[in-house]
């Protein structure tokens, strides 16, 4: 005799029901943070519920490294009429038409202020303002810091660097260098936020094309010519200058118009040497030395490398940034993208470092030079601000 089928009693699921993310133990969420590679998937996780955007504010150190290390925005403008200037915002390796999500851009539209861009850093634009005073905006926000005023000889501002993203406290510091004149050379400024005044290097007797850079608790700069050079900003409030040394001879370069400092996802420090082999066609005859450096008894060595361990870099008018070339599809390992502005020309550069030759040249609309910028993430909120359709 066959034996009576067990009845299955179903299961109806409630329309009802929710998720109760906040019951999760905490040593579970903690790990599903940990495994984080892309800051939108941070953005998500905070958004989850109260709980897990208390534990996302709390690990500062995972979202100051996602952030320096996302795939960045490409900054473009337009002109709409004389007085009306529209920004976007692009992403260079989408496949639709390049084009993202776009967000009302908190920037001032007028042309003063689009010339006066020093460039941006941590996903903050820079700008001079009476060409004596400094103004920090976030452009997604629209949040200004405005900095105390330069000395009178500080002039012709031209590139600036933040030890990291002011919504993630208060506590960041601001280095400037710029021109003192015609015939006086170089300065170098210094600001502690919260500090009324700035603090400025000795000035140097011709102008050299520095850039800085806050790595481990410490200041460095490059020179055009690969000298390393170390800002030592004395702990007195009341110092009104600070020493700047050279901790290397210029390494074997020939040409190099602009250095960049850069650090990996895996905390080494790269110097990189960008060449105008030929001053006729900047653009086209251009090539590239990369430089880890490494410490060996107490100081820093530079080692000419022939790959980025498998990183991307974006360089420019900007803070460089460096990316796992494998987590974002589109992006070439071994490969530097690079955006100039050139007379009428304004576009990125893909440069190989594999073939030392450029691999793609893209030609961008623009109305002012392209400009990489960091997504910022305002600290306890998790709207990125508010989106339009443009």
């Amino acid at each position: 005799m066959a034996k009576r089928a067990k009845r299955v009693k179903r299961v109806r699921s409630s329309t009802n029901f929710s998720p109760n993310w906040e019951s999760l133990s905490h040593d579970l969420v903690h790990s599903i943070l940990e495994k984080l590679v892309y800051f939108p998937d941070y953005i998500r996780f905070s958004a989850v519920c109260k709980s897990w955007n208390s534990i996302a504010s709390y690990h500062k150190r995972k979202h100051t490294k996602l952030n320096d290390h996302q795939l960045p925005w490409l900054l473009t403008s337009s002109k709409v009429n004389e007085q009306l200037i529209k920004f976007r915002l692009y992403n260079h390796t989408s496949t639709a038409a390049n084009k993202i999500s776009n967000f009302q851009l908190q920037i001032p539209q007028t042309e003063v202020f689009q010339e006066l861009c020093l460039g941006s850093s941590h996903g903050w634009l820079f700008f001079l303002e009476n060409l004596d005073s400094l103004l920090a905006i976030n452009p997604l926000f629209g949040t200004i810091i405005r900095f105390p005023p330069f000395e009178s000889s500080f002039v012709k501002a031209q590139k600036f660097v933040l030890s990291g993203d002011p919504y993630l406290g208060s506590n960041f510091e601001v280095i400037v260098v710029a021109s003192a004149g015609a015939r006086n050379g170089t300065v170098v400024a210094h600001l502690k936020y919260g500090n009324e005044f700035w603090t400025y290097s000795e000035r140097f007797s011709s102008f050299y094309n520095f850039n800085f850079t806050f790595y481990k608790n410490r200041i460095l700069g490059a020179t055009c010519f690969g000298q390393i050079l170390s800002v030592n900003v004395s702990s007195d409030d009341t110092s009104r200058r600070f020493e700047i040394k050279a901790i290397n001879g210029d390494v074997d370069f020939e040409c190099a118009s602009v250095s960049y400092l850069v650090e990996t996802t895996k905390n080494d420090l790269l110097m990189v040497l960008r060449c105008n082999i030929c001053k006729c066609l900047p653009q086209v005859c251009v090539k590239y030395k990369v430089y880890k450096l490494v410490e060996l008894n107490g100081e820093l060595e530079c080692v000419l490398v022939s790959n980025l361990d498998g990183h991307c870099l974006f360089l420019g008018k900007c803070q460089p940034i460096s990316v796992l070339a494998s987590n974002y599809p589109g992006c070439n390992e071994d490969s530097i993208y690079y955006s100039y502005a050139d007379f009428n020309d304004n576009g990125v550069e893909e440069f190989s470092l594999e073939d030392q030759s450029v691999r793609e040249k893209r030609n961008v609309d623009t109305l002012y030079r392209p400009l990489w910028i960091l997504p910022s993430f305002m600290n306890d909120q998790v709207s990125w601000g508010k989106k339009i359709m443009m």
